[in-house]
């Protein structure tokens, strides 16, 4: 930032506005602790989890699992019948 705005390829503002930004959403006060918070659920998701975990897998071909290939869905999985 300091080379940007000495080579006057960053305005004033922009530099103030860098340097005073303050994030809307809270942070994690460490990678370790956005880590852990992130896989808290993974073994229990939550029905709002399961259904975007659905919705995700009925558009992509490309997943991969833990436990393997997921078997193919059914009609009525995919709501065909």
């Amino acid at each position: 930032m300091r080379l940007a705005f000495s080579n006057r390829d960053m305005t004033a503002d922009t530099l103030r506005a860098i340097l005073t930004y303050t994030s809307p959403v809270p942070l994690f006060e460490s990678g370790k602790a956005a880590f852990e918070h992130g896989i808290r659920d993974i073994d229990n998701p939550s029905p709002a989890a399961k259904d975007a975990i659905g919705k995700i897998e009925k558009v992509r071909d490309d997943l991969n699992y833990l436990d393997g290939p997921k078997p193919a869905m059914t009609n009525s999985e995919l709501d065909l019948e």
